[in-house]
């Protein structure tokens, strides 16, 4: 099975711009068919849809990012397309980030590495099962696909595919990396992000040419910036493309602890969340589960909570309930030692 994971910005904005001096109807008739044609050149049989939304967290970094496109007029159908992609295609509005990121995302969390493909496969074994309830194919996702014409996704590894020049394109773990590592020098002139003074495509890629680790791309990138880590790190932040939800985890851990959860397994999860980031191994239910190996909790029960997360989007506001019933709690307990000390008293 192929999923097609589209970027549903550059569906509806090129859409919109096409039909200016046409009504809706006709508007959301092409994006209809553009839809269509893309889900089946890719031989998908599903797809995820994703449209930015609201409190981008990049313009928090640096306030003039995409600065450069606030007095440019947007095409007339725009926001009345992105409706009928979210009513009629099921798009998925992500606040707080960007569809850039929401599609990197749901490819990472479908890729997997032949090395781990092969690990989870011998773990299944014979009959197939690593328990009662899961079966080790559940766990194995087929094939994915990024559908954009945005060259930023390639930083993500696995299939991409152009539409507009009908390319399929593979990208690898170090060739995603490396070409962050190239924006990062030459900037985005479209998203107002800086790079290097001088420094374009070609003279970046003959920078890099020689690199054959990220540790060398890193080191040679902080070298043309002249060790300027503060402004490289910014930049980068503007740049990179999410492969993971947990890119939040450093932000949660700032305002939470293992000991704001009321529940000892609640807590101990939290604990090995933030040990596998740390690492930076990527948190999911598989190796979560590796890491609490001994502690009594099932795949299973990984895989419900999981499930039954409303919105990864809604964090903050789980945060904030965490943190807020562990205030209570200690005033609760601060309240009953020092009952109990003046009664003892």
């Amino acid at each position: 099975m192929t999923t097609a994971i589209i970027d549903g910005d550059i569906v509806a904005y090129r859409c919109a711009a096409a039909s200016e001096d046409t009504d809706l109807e006709i508007c959301c008739l092409r994006a209809d068919k553009l839809m269509q044609d893309i889900i089946f050149l890719c031989e998908a049989s599903d797809y995820k849809c994703y449209l930015t939304g609201q409190d981008n967290f990049r313009k928090k970094i640096y306030p003039e990012y995409k600065a450069n496109r606030k007095d440019k007029p947007k095409p007339q159908h725009l926001q009345a397309l992105r409706t009928f992609l979210v009513e009629n295609w099921s798009a998925i509005i992500s606040d707080g980030c960007e569809a850039d990121d929401k599609l990197g995302i749901a490819q990472i969390a479908y890729y997997m590495s032949e090395e781990d493909r092969a690990h989870w496969k011998n773990v299944g074994g014979e009959d197939g099962y690593i328990s009662e309830d899961i079966y080790v194919n559940d766990l194995i996702p087929e094939e994915t696909i990024i559908c954009s014409i945005d060259k930023d996704l390639l930083q993500i590894p696995g299939r991409h595919f152009n539409w507009v020049k009908s390319e399929f394109y593979d990208q690898t773990e170090f060739g995603g990396i490396k070409h962050f590592y190239l924006q990062l020098l030459q900037g985005d002139r479209g998203d107002n992000i800086p790079g290097v003074d001088g420094i374009g495509p070609k003279k970046a890629e003959r920078f890099l040419e020689g690199c054959e680790t990220e540790q060398d791309l890193f080191d040679t990138c902080l070298e043309l910036y002249k060790n300027d880590l503060d402004t490289m790190i910014r930049n980068g932040k503007l740049l990179w493309i999410w492969r993971k939800e947990n890119d939040i985890i450093s932000e949660v851990a700032e305002r939470i602890e293992a000991e704001d959860f009321f529940l000892p397994r609640h807590q101990l999860i939290f604990s090995k969340v933030l040990t596998l980031y740390k690492a930076s191994k990527q948190v999911t239910a598989i190796t979560l589960y590796e890491s609490l190996q001994g502690a009594e909790i099932a795949l299973s029960d990984l895989l419900a909570l999981r499930d039954t997360t409303p919105s990864v989007q809604a964090y903050k506001t789980y945060v904030d309930i965490v943190k807020d019933y562990s205030k209570k709690r200690t005033i609760h307990k601060l309240c009953t030692e020092t009952m109990e000390e003046m009664l003892i008293s």
